[in-house]
């Protein structure tokens, strides 16, 4: 399956609805100065590593946000799931496991 068929684009809004959901659940059990610190440095470090790359487009400016955006989200995500770690652990499995990418080469396999 290709990732820009409709089930690629319905999985990756899936992924991005959990995101936001486990951000949340970053955002209100944890103390919001060590998470806001916490998101703010790793996302300033992050804009200096996600901002450059093949992928990259634009001003310098726009990429170093880009990326700090990029790694604050994975930040406030993994803190999420750190705070219900079963669950976390079960649902990124589950979209690891219907990702378009994984069942392609696993068609693949199977089909020589």
């Amino acid at each position: 399956m290709a990732v820009d068929s409709r089930y690629g684009r319905a999985w990756t809004t899936a992924v991005r609805v959990t995101a936001a959901g486990w951000a949340g659940v970053a955002a209100l059990q944890s103390p919001r100065l060590p998470l806001a610190l916490l998101v703010l440095s790793l996302g300033a470090v992050g804009g200096l590593l996600l901002g450059t790359g093949p992928w990259a487009a634009g001003s310098p400016t726009r990429r170093y946000a880009a990326g700090a955006l990029r790694a604050a989200a994975c930040v406030l995500v993994v803190v999420g799931i750190g705070h219900h770690l079963e669950a976390g652990v079960a649902t990124v499995t589950l979209l690891a496991a219907t990702s378009p990418v994984v069942l392609g080469r696993i068609t693949r396999l199977l089909h020589g």
